[in-house]
């Protein structure tokens, strides 16, 4: 009788780059961790200042928590643009955050005429901000396709990743 044999399904393109995420990110935190062993190891002795160099440095990254949102945006002088003010800006991005399995982020406008876009925090917490510059210069297809990069930041997880290496430089100085 004939058979009919099936591949199995691809991997997702999405689990690949996360998984690649989490290599990075571990291979950067144990890479630091050895050099924080060696400075331990050699300013305060052996391997009982190895262990302490590196429990302390482990102990202020997990302890220490990264700026919330409404901090980070404040630094930048932006404000919150609510659905009302800016139903087509709104209906772009949620288009987009639905295609990428999102919930559809919070927008804040930076007064600046720089044209510059940023994605902050958790995918589950999202806030995208966009200056003024950026707004103006850009067309629907070309501010769809910001949009899209910043929304792909926060699918991917690489503001959390930047958010540990932030935290394990700060730990490192």
């Amino acid at each position: 009788p004939h058979t009919v044999t099936r591949s199995p399904p691809a991997a997702s393109p999405w689990r690949a780059m996360r998984t690649d995420n989490l290599i990075i990110t571990a291979g950067l935190v144990l890479a630091l961790a050895a050099l924080l062993a060696g400075v331990g190891a050699l300013t305060l002795g052996g391997w009982l200042g190895a262990a302490l160099t590196v429990g302390a440095a482990a102990w202020v990254m997990f302890r220490r928590r990264p700026l919330p949102v409404a901090a980070q945006l404040r630094q930048w002088g932006a404000r919150r643009l609510h659905p009302l003010q800016a139903p087509g800006l709104y209906g772009l991005v949620d288009a987009i955050a639905q295609r990428a399995g999102l919930a559809t982020p919070r927008l804040y406008l930076i007064p600046s005429d720089t044209p510059q876009a940023m994605a902050m925090g958790e995918a589950d917490d999202a806030a995208v901000a966009l200056t003024a510059g950026l707004l103006a210069r850009l067309s629907r297809r070309e501010l769809a396709g910001v949009l899209a990069h910043e929304l792909s930041h926060l699918r991917h997880g690489d503001v959390t990743l930047l958010t540990w290496s932030q935290i394990a430089g700060a730990v490192a100085t």
